[in-house]
């Protein structure tokens, strides 16, 4: 259910999905399970109410990873999270503002401008492909523009108001 719904299908519930979302609450995993069944099952009748069961998972995995593994675990898996979770959100600029679809290894850096007062606008995604190729989805003025290609040709097109921290989160 999830690779369709990433692929933007909307298809109904599975006799196996609907048993999925009834496991009981036994371990981590199973909590785990049960959850991404309801974030499946909820993505496709009713995408507006998406993320809850995924934001209940998550605390529970977390709360059972420091309690059996320590600190030092529980924030290897917060971070490992964290990245991936960025990662999708450069994928899903991708997808919305580029017109071919990249592979991206990981984010490195997302850019917005203060809306006087407003929410603050995304103005530039900067990521690492698969393969070391570099991609910037930026908006230069009215529109977007996405530029692939080596570290240095990249990082040289980043506006100067974020180009040092491109660089530091790039990498040597």
């Amino acid at each position: 259910m999830a690779a369709v719904h990433a692929e933007k299908k909307r298809v109904p519930s599975t006799p196996t999905l609907e048993q999925a979302t009834k496991l009981k609450a036994g371990s981590p995993a199973t909590i785990a399970a049960r959850a991404a069944a309801l974030e499946a099952r909820a993505a496709s009748n009713r995408p507006d109410s998406a993320g809850r069961a995924a934001q209940t998972a998550t605390t529970k995995v977390l709360e059972a990873t420091f309690a059996r593994e320590g600190a030092a675990a529980t924030r290897a898996l917060f971070d490992a999270l964290d990245a991936e979770l960025r990662r999708l959100d450069v994928l899903c600029a991708f997808e919305d503002h580029g017109p071919e679809v990249h592979h991206v290894a990981r984010a490195v850096l997302r850019g917005s401008d203060d809306d006087e007062g407003g929410e603050p606008k995304t103005t530039l995604w900067l990521a690492e492909l698969e393969g070391g190729a570099f991609a910037l989805l930026a908006k230069p003025g009215r529109r977007w523009v996405l530029t692939v290609g080596t570290r240095d040709e990249i990082l040289a097109t980043v506006p100067d108001r974020w180009f040092d921290r491109a660089v530091r989160e790039a990498g040597a």
